[in-house]
């Protein structure tokens, strides 16, 4: 740890498919609910030293992960970003003085920024039937 708090401040990113939200039948809403919790625990551990460490939830982003796959959640929701886009968002999440308060976790594009939104006032059962609606199970 010591090469980074010599570098100066630092800031991890971590980029994960926008959990909690869109679950899928492959479980891959269990990876992206590991990665926000390493996350959270990494911005919490290393905040003493300096360190802020965020996290991204695109949705889907059209690269080559993405090229070919026909899922429900992709059919529903569409494919709206680009690489470059989340890499932007990733520099500015990572300007000083963006937010007012620091966050740990943002969302990448309308869609996502939405449905983090919606999450944080729709009580569980909404949350689940908008998964099932999205993901057509």
């Amino acid at each position: 740890m010591r090469w980074s708090v010599a570098a100066g401040p630092a800031e991890p990113a971590t980029v994960a498919a926008f959990c909690n939200t869109v679950r899928t039948a492959n479980g891959g809403s269990h990876l992206s609910a590991a990665v926000r919790g390493l996350t959270e625990a990494l911005e919490l551990e290393w905040r003493r030293h300096g360190i802020r460490v965020i996290d991204m939830w695109p949705l889907f982003v059209a690269t080559g992960m993405v090229d070919g796959v026909e899922t429900a959640s992709t059919a529903s929701l569409g494919v709206h970003l680009g690489a470059d886009e989340v890499a932007a968002e990733i520099y500015a999440a990572t300007r000083p003085g963006r937010h007012l308060l620091p966050r740990v976790h943002h969302p990448v594009g309308r869609q996502a920024t939405v449905l983090a939104a919606m999450v944080q006032v729709t009580p569980n059962w909404v949350q689940r039937l908008m998964n099932k609606t999205v993901t057509h199970t």
